[in-house]
């Protein structure tokens, strides 16, 4: 009888390499059917993966912008709610209040401008808003309010208010406060004299919306809701009914002009907010021509990735079953 354990080896030796090659053939074959992506990049940009890794790069850059597209869009949103509510406060001493004032009837001009100091605060409320960690009318000081506490601002006007004789005085001491300073500027507006940084749609684009609270046309808002507080509540020696009819009528003439500012202002919001959207559309059909250029590279074709899974499914079954007797092993076992 002659020996045969040398051939049974090397069959053996044979049988496992064999085994081990369609094994790594097949979890490869199984990572492209899952994927849809070919598994050696290198071998799939033909041995030259330079341009692919620029895909990538310029992939990821625009994932970024997109990222920061999509947070300006909501800042910028959050700012025209703001300047809305703004708006909607500063119409308490709008018309209604100038049409009482007209006619002299001081009970109607007293309950117009009698939700005056609310509104004012409303307005405030409206101009520390926030959004996600910052706020939005602070300028560069993004993590602090933008402005005191209403009551308190108030309370300051009030101050220098109280020794006025006449309307006049008191129109005077109003308007000093908010010039002076020493006044708004100092204890009223608590945020940066820096602009907060616009976003950066593009390199080397940026699109500006942000404002401050001590921006000229919201500060006149605020001036015309202080006059109606000082109109309807008075504080000074001087406050006649005719001084505090006069008082709420620069409080009406003011609110009006006030309210068309605020509305131009939001409309040079609308107009940073359009080219916010234009750049989210820009970004995105961008990021498809990346992904096509990519896929056009790594991509692999569903139906030649499921032949080949198939094939190589098909011969690890037969391999493992002729190998059964010897090591136990069957497809589910090895899955």
């Amino acid at each position: 009888m002659y020996a045969t354990g040398t051939p049974d080896l090397m069959s053996n030796l044979r049988s496992a390499r064999l085994l081990a090659q369609v094994q790594t053939d097949f979890a490869r074959a199984s990572e492209e059917v899952t994927t849809g992506r070919k598994a050696d990049v290198i071998e799939a940009s033909g041995g030259d993966p330079i341009k692919l890794y620029a895909l990538e790069r310029e992939l990821a850059l625009n994932a970024e912008r997109a990222i920061s597209i999509d947070v300006a869009i909501g800042r910028i949103g959050a700012t025209q709610t703001a300047l809305e509510r703004l708006q909607n406060a500063t119409g308490t001493v709008g018309v209604r209040l100038a049409a009482a004032v007209s006619i002299g009837d001081v009970a109607s001009a007293e309950q117009e401008a009698g939700a005056a100091r609310g509104a004012f605060e409303e307005a405030v409320s409206a101009l520390n808003t926030r959004f996600g960690d910052r706020m939005l009318f602070s300028g560069a000081a993004t993590d602090g309010a933008a402005l005191a506490p209403g009551d308190e601002i108030l309370a300051q006007i009030a101050a220098r208010v109280a020794p006025a004789t006449d309307a006049a005085g008191a129109i005077a001491a109003v308007d000093d406060y908010f010039s002076d300073p020493a006044g708004f500027a100092a204890t009223g507006y608590l945020g940066s004299l820096t602009d907060a940084a616009a976003a950066e749609v593009e390199t080397g684009q940026r699109v500006d919306f942000a404002l401050r609270a001590d921006r000229e046309e919201i500060v006149q808002a605020l001036t015309a809701l202080a006059l109606g507080v000082i109109g309807v509540e008075g504080g000074y020696p001087g406050a006649t009914n005719e001084n505090r009819m006069i008082v709420m009528g620069e409080a009406a003439q003011r609110g009006l002009s006030a309210i068309d500012e605020v509305v131009s202002l939001r409309g040079e919001i609308g107009i940073a907010e359009a080219r916010l959207e234009t750049a989210k559309i820009r970004i995105s059909s961008e990021r498809t021509f990346l992904q096509e250029s990519r896929n056009a590279v790594i991509a692999k074709d569903p139906f030649e990735a499921a032949v080949a899974f198939t094939s190589l499914e098909t011969q690890l079954e037969t391999i493992l079953s002729v190998t059964a007797r010897l090591s136990s092993l069957n497809l589910t076992n090895f899955l």
